[in-house]
C-alpha cells in the first residue's frame, strides 16, 4: 500500500476513516427513491435520480430542504417531510444499493494489515448501519459515527476528531477518504491528510479543486 504509506510519511496508516455515500457506496437509487415518495407524498412532482444525485452529500436534513426548495415547497414543511422520508427510506435503503468497485478489496486489504478503521458519515446511524450489515462490511469498523453523533456534521471535523480519540492514534498517521466538500474540508479542519474519489457525490465542485491530499479514481489504487 505505497500510496497510503505515502500520506503518512512513508509508514502505514493507524486509522482510515471513511465516509460511506459516494465513497464506498453508492446509495443513490435507494435516496432518490426516498426522496420522490416523499415529494408525492406532498402532493409534487417526483425529483428524479438525476436531481437527487446532485443533492446529496451534507445530511438527510439538508437533501431534504434541498428537494423542497426544488418543488416550491414552502420550508415549513420540513419536519413532515423529513418524517415521510425516513419512513420511505428505512424500507428501500437496502434494495439498490451497492458498493463501489475496489472497495471490498480495500477494506480487506487494510484489516488484514491491522489497520483501523472508522466510519464518518453524515447519514444517520439508523440507515447506515443495515447497509453496512447488508453488504457485509460492517465488522471492518471499530466506530461508526453519522451525523447525530456530533455536535457538527461535517464539513465541522467533530466526526473525525471523535474516532481519532477511540482509535487512540496520532494525527500524522490518520487518513480521510471521502468524496465531496464535505469531507475534504472536515479532514482540513481535524488536520488529517484526505484522499478524495473523483466517481462520488461532489454537489458540482470537482473534488481536485478543493486540493484534497490526492485525489485517485478507484478505491483499489489504495491498495497498490
Amino acid at each position: 500500500m505505497k500510496t497510503l504509506r505515502d500520506l503518512c510519511q512513508g509508514q502505514l496508516p493507524k486509522l482510515v476513516l471513511f465516509d460511506l455515500d459516494g465513497t464506498l457506496i453508492d446509495s443513490v437509487p435507494d435516496i432518490a427513491t426516498a426522496t420522490d415518495t416523499m415529494l408525492t407524498s406532498l402532493g409534487a412532482e417526483p425529483a428524479g435520480e438525476a436531481k437527487v444525485r446532485s443533492w446529496v452529500g451534507n445530511g438527510a436534513a439538508t437533501l431534504v430542504a434541498r428537494a423542497l426548495q426544488d418543488a416550491g415547497i414552502e420550508a415549513g414543511q420540513q419536519e413532515v417531510a423529513m418524517t415521510l422520508w425516513r419512513a420511505a427510506y428505512t424500507l428501500c435503503c437496502t434494495r439498490q444499493t451497492r458498493l463501489y468497485p475496489g472497495a471490498m478489496e480495500l477494506l480487506r486489504a487494510l484489516s488484514d494489515a491491522d489497520i483501523d478503521m472508522a466510519l464518518v458519515t453524515n447519514k444517520p446511524v439508523q440507515f447506515a448501519q443495515p447497509i453496512l450489515q447488508h453488504l457485509g462490511i460492517a465488522r471492518y469498523f471499530r466506530l461508526v459515527l453519522g451525523g447525530e453523533c456530533v455536535a457538527e456534521k461535517k464539513p465541522a471535523p467533530d466526526m473525525l476528531l471523535e474516532a481519532i480519540a477511540d482509535a487512540g492514534c496520532d494525527k500524522a498517521l490518520c487518513v480521510m477518504v471521502g468524496d465531496s466538500s464535505a469531507d475534504i474540508n472536515a479532514a482540513k479542519n481535524a488536520g488529517i491528510a484526505v484522499v478524495a474519489v473523483n466517481f462520488g457525490y461532489d454537489n458540482g465542485a470537482p473534488v481536485a479543486s478543493l486540493n484534497p491530499t490526492l485525489v485517485i479514481d478507484s478505491l483499489s489504487a489504495l491498495v497498490q
